[in-house]
């Protein structure tokens, strides 16, 4: 399905990284624990929430949960436009 889509919103992880292999545009989502400078992809529209007390947990946390709750629906669909325009 990814390889015939014009691209993928998703989360970073797997989906993310097949996107970026096969060079379609991606919106991603990353939480607290790993940031766009570690695993991003320039062309992609990052959006990071980092933890700002830099702690990045890997398991349903406070500080995780906080990230991706000031990623709010309306960054996600400007980045769909920003990269979709």
């Amino acid at each position: 399905m990814l390889a015939v889509s014009k691209g993928i919103v998703t989360t970073e992880g797997g989906l993310h990284h097949a996107a970026g292999a096969l060079g379609k545009p991606a919106v991603v989502i990353f939480g607290a624990f790993n940031t766009p400078e570690m695993f991003g992809y320039e062309f992609h529209e990052n959006i990071a929430e980092p933890d700002p007390e830099g702690l990045g947990w890997r398991f349903t946390h406070p500080a995780c949960v906080a990230a991706m709750k000031r990623i709010s629906v309306n960054r996600v669909l400007e980045a769909m436009v920003r990269l979709w325009s």
